[in-house]
């Protein structure tokens, strides 16, 4: 996380998972931030009613810890840029979406708009799983999908009133559609104990760590495969690794392009790559169509420089982008 930036946690998760029960969580848990916190459907949820202290003309609602809080009604971007010139101080933004928002949308103003970009930096998406109606929900609901493979922390609420063995099956599943986010369960969205902010999960040095874990893990992403005993879920991830240099132009605009046409089925995109030229190792990650290349790590004199990328989303065309990557290679 970079310095002088303000950290973003996006709360997501179906209707009923929990999600304001971890927000009060949240600020009652970490008294020594001062939150923004940016909500949906501010009439209908959220805040403990007694927090409330003013609310001013602009919709940006004073909490009595001296947080603030406002209603996200149209451009998010817009409300990043009115809470900065609101003139309340504060350290750490959350933004709870809706129980049936995709949030890939929310993350990827934080990527695409460059005057947000500057202030704010992605800490970490948290999704809320309800453990008694995760079956129901996952087959009923499509929005329940993008939710979990867009998390880095998942949490299993209402843990308690379920079965160890149902338990772990919805852990399995939950591994099959995110196998990169760390799973917690909990009770009444109970956090004590658990590192649930400033997880640094969009930082250069985790989206390394994350990359390189998810070809020592040897999954059957790597290939695209799928045993055919595992359950269908539409969204997977595909992981691929070539040998040799990219032409930093060339990829550039191929995955602009990539991305574009495709934001409706790429989630996310996260990846260690070798450019000509550079004596960095290049950091990829986006969401939908927004992407960012930062510098990582020095090659080392005696490693390898190949390039490993890991593709998030639903019904990818694998053997289309394994080409196009070989096709790009100098």
């Amino acid at each position: 996380m970079e310095k002088n930036k303000i950290p973003v946690t996006i709360i997501t998760g179906f209707l009923g998972a929990g999600k304001t029960t971890l927000l009060n969580e949240l600020i009652r848990e970490y008294p020594e931030k001062k939150y923004a916190i940016i909500e949906n459907e501010f009439g209908e949820i959220g805040i403990d009613s007694e927090m409330v202290i003013n609310i001013d003309s602009n919709n940006i609602c004073e909490l009595a810890n001296g947080c603030i809080c406002c209603t996200l009604n149209d451009d998010l971007a817009d409300l990043l840029k009115d809470l900065l010139n609101s003139g309340k101080p504060f350290t750490h933004l959350l933004v709870e979406t809706t129980g049936i928002a995709d949030p890939a949308g929310v993350v990827q103003t934080f990527f695409a708009d460059q005057e947000v970009k500057s202030t704010f930096e992605m800490d970490s998406v948290i999704c809320l799983a309800d453990a008694i109606h995760f079956a129901s929900s996952i087959k009923e609901q499509s929005e329940v999908l993008p939710q979990i493979a867009m998390a880095d922390l998942v949490l299993l609420n209402k843990a308690g009133d379920q079965k160890p063995g149902i338990l772990e099956e919805i852990k399995k599943t939950i591994g099959l559609i995110n196998p990169h986010c760390e799973i917690l369960e909990t009770n009444f969205a109970d956090i004590k104990g658990k590192s649930v902010l400033d997880r640094y999960s969009y930082g250069t040095e985790l989206v390394q760590s994350f990359t390189i874990d998810a070809f020592r893990s040897g999954s059957r992403n790597r290939s695209g495969s799928r045993n055919p005993s595992e359950p269908k879920h539409v969204i997977t991830s595909h992981s691929f690794r070539l040998a040799g240099a990219f032409d930093l132009e060339k990829f550039s605009y191929w995955m602009e392009y990539f991305l574009y046409i495709n934001q409706s089925i790429v989630l996310r995109v996260k990846g260690i790559l070798n450019f000509d030229g550079s004596p960095h190792k290049m950091i990829l990650q986006s969401v939908r169509s927004s992407y960012l290349l930062e510098d990582g790590d020095y090659w080392t004199g005696g490693e390898e420089r190949d390039n490993r990328i890991v593709f998030i989303g639903k019904d990818l065309p694998v053997k289309e982008i394994k080409e196009a990557l070989e096709s790009l290679m100098i």
